[in-house]
């Protein structure tokens, strides 16, 4: 990866391998980039990464899953699409992740 298309983006993980160490299939994580917790979930074969509390009630997303493609609140079963964050007229913030030479990064905005 060339330095100019690191500008903006965080290293997360340094390998697939280290990735799968970390998380649980289809149960969130979390890590502090910078000033903010990130939740992250690993879902049929990609990394994916969204604001940690929940927009209805503001609890964590810690140990929420992913059932066919939405993120589940594990407090009030609200459901949020794992791409665009939208659901219940309410929108989780959600990060772009980019993977080169087997490294997951973040871009916070």
């Amino acid at each position: 990866m060339y330095a100019d298309n690191l500008q903006n983006w965080n290293l997360v993980f340094n390998s697939t391998a280290e990735l799968k160490k970390s998380l649980i299939e289809n149960k969130t994580g979390k890590r502090q980039i910078q000033d903010k917790w990130i939740c992250f979930l690993f879902y049929n074969e990609k990394l994916y990464a969204f604001e940690e509390m929940c927009p209805h009630q503001q609890k964590s997303l810690l140990g929420a899953q992913c059932i066919n493609g939405d993120i589940v609140c594990p407090f009030h079963q609200y459901k949020f699409n794992l791409q665009t964050g939208c659901g219940h007229d309410l929108s989780l913030q959600t990060y772009p992740i980019k993977k080169e030479s087997d490294r997951y990064y973040i871009q916070l905005f």
